[in-house]
């Protein structure tokens, strides 16, 4: 990293070039040609390695130009201004939450996290309610259902007892229609005995006028 490369847009862009095109690690390192960095250039390289932590990126730092002047320790200045950036980005998440830094970040941390843990408790006590309220509409259902079941039954049975009524009604026409077809029979019968009835009586005075002749 160079001092015309350490702001805040070459970084920015540089990040979001290197996770779109899929780089898979960063290596941080100083110009071995300048490696007296000023505290712009680690406060860059701390930057990076935090928005490219952030992005998903792997980083670590490579030394090559540090080896130089090992006496500036270079990597060590890297260490404490990221810790530094990693602060300031919890200074800014806890600022976008609308909460107020605390002087002890990590009390910041705390009421951030508590607040979470309220917010989570109060969702558990909501969804519990409404498990509560999904039992209690699933028994009404499964109430319900059953009862649907107890009338589908006795319609069932009524439909059946039906048929049998229907059957047994089919049965006394079938026997009606053989009775009147019966009454037929013996009404002719009847006709056929009055007809050898007239014709007997006619006999019988041909007869008689014979004998008495």
């Amino acid at each position: 990293m160079l001092p015309e490369n350490c702001d805040d847009a070459n970084i920015g862009a540089f990040v979001d070039r290197a996770a779109a095109t899929g780089v898979r690690s960063l290596i941080l390192d100083v110009d071995y040609n300048q490696p007296s960095c000023g505290p712009e250039i680690v406060a860059g390289l701390a930057r990076l390695k935090h928005r490219a932590l952030r992005a998903g990126l792997p980083v670590r730092f490579g030394f090559t130009g540090d080896r130089f002047a090992p006496e500036l320790k270079v990597g060590d200045r890297l260490d404490a201004a990221f810790g530094e950036e990693q602060l300031a980005g919890i200074r800014a998440l806890v600022e976008q939450r609308g909460y107020v830094p605390r002087d002890c970040l990590d009390e910041s941390v705390e009421i951030l996290l508590e607040s979470v843990e309220a917010h989570g408790a109060a969702t558990d006590a909501a969804l519990q309610g409404l498990d509560a309220e999904y039992q209690a509409m699933r028994a009404t259902a499964l109430q319900r259902e059953a009862e649907l079941v107890e009338k589908e039954t006795a319609i069932a049975e009524k439909e059946a007892a039906l048929q049998r009524v229907h059957a047994d009604l089919e049965s006394a026409r079938a026997a009606a229609r053989t009775q009147h077809a019966e009454i037929g029979r013996l009404k002719a019968d009847l006709r056929d005995l009055r007809s050898l009835g007239g014709v007997a009586r006619r006999v019988a005075r041909h007869v008689a006028a014979i004998l008495v002749g």
